[in-house]
């Protein structure tokens, strides 16, 4: 699923970065933590629009298809890319200690 930062779903909102803060902190529009910022999630950010009678434009959200297979790709890859990051790191230091 796409998601936005406050900064993204401010300009799609046609509000300010802190408008959207506030929404998220009064409990009007849920968002994930993520380090510092804020991520909504494209289901929320539409409910959010709609029940205020805010006009989204589908183009200016994405390719949410697109966003949904690449992010399943990636996690089906994820166990053998980090598999394959060990064992190089793990050779990699071993010709170290052969030096």
């Amino acid at each position: 699923m796409k998601r936005y930062s406050i900064s993204e779903a401010a300009e799609l909102l046609s509000m300010r970065p802190r408008q959207v803060r506030r929404a998220i902190r009064e409990g009007d529009l849920e968002a994930e933590v993520d380090g510092r910022d804020f991520l909504i999630e494209r289901e929320e950010l539409e409910e959010f629009a709609e029940e205020r009678g805010i006009e989204l434009d589908a183009e200016d959200l994405g390719d949410d298809d697109l966003d949904d297979r690449l992010e399943s790709a990636m996690e089906e890859h994820r166990p053998s890319w980090e598999a394959g990051f060990r064992s190089g790191f793990a050779a990699g230091a071993q010709e170290d200690d052969d030096d």
